[in-house]
Formats: C-alpha cells, sequence, structure tokens
C-alpha cells in the first residue's frame, strides 16, 4: 500500500478538517487545500510549509500507520529480508514482543517536539529548504522510531541504565523503522533520514544532522521511565560535547534556541 494513502486516511470529513488547520493558522498567505482532491478549497494560512504543520494529522499519522504495521506477519517478513538483523535481535530478545504503545505513547512527548525542533532549526539555518523537504522532514521526525514497536518494553522503559546486551537490542529500532516503513511503501529521502537517524557523523547531509539534533533535544527534555527531563542549559552542553567528538555540526545546534 502507497504511504501517502495512509498518511491521509483520516475519518473526518473534508469541512471538518479545514476547520482543524483553520484552528492553529489565519492571515498572510493563501493556499489549496490538499485534502480536498476533487473539490480544492482555497483557505488563509500563515505559514507555507502548513502542508505539513497540523498537529491533528501529525499525531493521527503515526498511530495509524503503526495500527496497520506491527504485527507478528511483517515482524516474520522483516526478518526474512533481513537474516542479519535478525539474528541480532532474536540473541536478545528471542521472544521478541510486539507493543504498539511504545510507539503511540511518544507522539506527544517525542515525536511532535522532534519535528517542531527540526522546522525551528530548517528555518533559522538560512539554507534553501523546499517545501517538500519540510514535509518529508515532518513524516520521517514523526516516524523515525516506529520501530521501537518490536523493542522490549522491559528493555525500552527499563529504569536504570541499559547493559550492553539490552543496549544492542534498543539499537536496532533505527533498521526495524527503515524495514518498517519500506514495506509501508515509503521512499527516497524519508527512508534514508529515518535509517540514519543515529548515523552520526558531522559530514553527513545537513537534514540527517538536523533530525538527529532535533531527536536528541527532544529525548534530552523529555522525562523518561530511566531519567528526569534535562533542562536547556544542560540539553544543550551534552549537544555541544556531541559535536566536538564530530556527531554532527555545532552550526545547527546554535539554531534551535535562537
Amino acid at each position: 500500500m502507497n504511504i501517502e494513502r495512509i498518511f491521509a486516511a483520516q475519518n473526518i470529513n473534508c469541512a471538518d478538517k479545514i476547520k482543524l488547520r483553520q484552528n492553529f493558522y489565519h492571515n498572510n498567505s493563501i493556499a489549496q487545500d490538499t485534502f480536498c482532491k476533487k473539490a480544492p478549497i482555497r483557505v488563509r494560512l500563515q505559514n507555507p510549509i502548513y502542508l505539513i504543520a497540523d498537529d491533528y494529522l501529525a499525531q493521527a499519522m503515526p498511530s495509524q500507520l503503526i495500527g496497520k504495521y506491527s504485527n507478528a506477519q511483517l515482524l516474520k517478513e522483516i526478518m526474512r529480508q533481513n537474516p542479519n538483523l535478525a539474528a541480532q535481535i532474536d540473541a536478545k530478545a528471542r521472544n521478541v514482543e510486539i507493543c504498539p504503545k511504545n510507539v503511540t505513547s511518544e507522539i506527544n512527548g517525542h515525536f511532535i517536539p522532534t519535528y517542531r525542533t527540526a522546522f525551528k532549526i530548517m528555518q533559522n539555518s538560512g539554507e534553501n529548504f523546499t517545501q517538500e523537504n519540510y514535509m518529508t522532514m515532518k513524516k520521517a521526525a514523526l516516524l523515525h522510531d516506529i520501530g521501537k514497536a518490536y523493542i522490549p518494553e522491559k528493555i525500552l522503559n527499563k529504569k536504570g541504565k541499559l547493559n550492553a546486551s539490552e543496549r544492542e537490542v534498543v539499537d536496532r529500532h533505527a533498521a526495524l523503522s527503515y524495514e518498517i516503513l519500506k514495506n509501508a511503501g515509503a521512499k527516497g529521502q524519508m527512508l534514508n533520514l529515518v535509517k540514519n537517524h543515529h548515523a552520526y557523523d558531522k559530514n553527513n547531509p545537513s537534514m540527517v544532522q538536523i533530525l538527529q539534533i532535533a531527536d536528541i533535544w527532544s529525548a534530552l527534555k523529555q522525562k523518561r521511565a530511566y531519567k528526569e527531563a534535562f533542562s536547556d542549559a544542560t540539553a544543550m552542553a551534552i549537544l555541544k560535547e556531541r559535536a566536538q567528538n564530530g556527531d554532527f555540526n555545532d552550526k545547527y545546534i546554535n539554531l534551535i534556541t535562537s
């Protein structure tokens, strides 16, 4: 199934979608509502990236996708396609749990803050990002951790430091996210962003670095089972230290709070 159809599948009518969007944005730029394919309606919106700046759709997207693609049959197919990944997962967690809540519980606390931070960095960077770039970034930010549905909850939310074996299991989530989205029909740059969101290198493409920084910032600022939420100053210091170690470019970090 084409992933765009999944993203657009909302159980509300066109008029309600327009009202939802108008509640968030008003005045300034005029653009066409893309959800009304048969009867386009022009609405007033504030930001040129309005097409993917709708929090209702941001919440619905991961929920619908993981609801459809978190199942034993897909996991079996992913393992068949990737014997190395299967060996790594099975060796550390033989009875792989399927826990969609690992994903849906993170939508408001992690995924939405991640895309908002990524957008802020992109907008403040001075780089010539297109509307398509913004749309790709939002989808990647909202879905980059979807593979955590196949990570045991007792490991993912362990209260305390993970041991080496547990860390290896958690680290597989990026590859699992990539495989789930590939099977769902995603292609191109979005898949590349998801696959590489933990492949740190200051020479990575700018959008990969921006997603990585936004992901880490959001995670640091979020209270989790194993830690309290960090202050802006502490989170910024951690990011800068990682930039000094070559994980990403320092120039993007400074744009978070600018």
